[in-house]
């Protein structure tokens, strides 16, 4: 297995309200077994133009993103393939020393699926200087990718993933110490998963789609401070 990335980003801050950021990433994978005959190049580019926008205790935010997929699976069996997305996304944040809004929606094009329009909303409650509660929710979704549809591990009819979740935090920060607690869960349907043999080329395992799953769990965090030296830990009670 053989991986390679590189990213090229241009940041410019045009005024004291407004910055703007280009970037452009390329990423090859290739994958190959012996003695048994099978090699696999996966090859993705991404560009992304994002805009910020101060004004005030207000920030306004937006994006358009491509992201394009090739895959050149030698076999067997042989595959050639390619796909793209399109995504364009928007956001509002607001916040004062005690309440702190975020508002996200994102509207995704793909060559294969189509639309899909996906977002997320938040707020933060400082009850105390020190003291702060959080609550958020939000949907997402994934698209397979075209390793998981037609590699020899690969199934040609799986579905994208899509997900709703919620969560509810506490956080204490004061001076140089942070402690932090989130409660999570995360529905998802049509999980991406790496299941048993059966549908693909491999004897060894396919990809396949889970009608339904769960994750919930307890997240703790803390931080300190000592010196020049910032020490971090986080600990994931999860139940999937």
């Amino acid at each position: 297995s053989d991986l390679q990335t590189l990213g090229l980003t241009w940041s410019a801050r045009w005024t004291d309200s407004y910055r703007m950021r280009l970037s452009a990433n390329r990423g090859r994978d290739q994958y190959e077994t012996t003695p048994s005959p099978y090699f696999t190049d996966t090859q993705v580019q991404s560009y992304l133009w994002h805009h910020e926008l101060q004004l005030g205790t207000h920030r306004l935010t937006a994006a358009l993103e491509r992201r394009e997929d090739r895959l050149d699976n030698a076999g067997p069996p042989p595959i050639d393939a390619s796909r793209s997305q399109n995504g364009m996304a928007l956001g509002y944040h607001w916040g004062d020393r005690v309440h702190t809004v975020q508002l996200n929606v994102r509207h995704d094009d793909d060559s294969e699926f189509g639309g899909k329009t996906t977002g997320g909303a938040a707020y933060a409650f400082a009850f105390t200087p020190q003291w702060r509660v959080t609550a958020s929710a939000g949907t997402a979704f994934r698209a397979p990718t075209l390793y998981q549809r037609f590699s020899q591990y690969g199934v040609a009819d799986l579905k994208p993933e899509s997900s709703r979740s919620a969560e509810l935090g506490l956080r204490y920060a004061r001076d140089d110490r942070q402690f932090g607690l989130v409660v999570f869960r995360n529905e998802v349907t049509d999980l991406i998963n790496f299941g048993a043999a059966g549908p693909c080329a491999s004897a060894f395992g396919c990809y396949e789609n889970v009608g339904e799953a769960v994750f919930k769990g307890v997240t703790l965090s803390a931080s300190q401070r000592l010196g020049v030296a910032n020490f971090w830990g986080a600990v994931d009670f999860q139940k999937p």
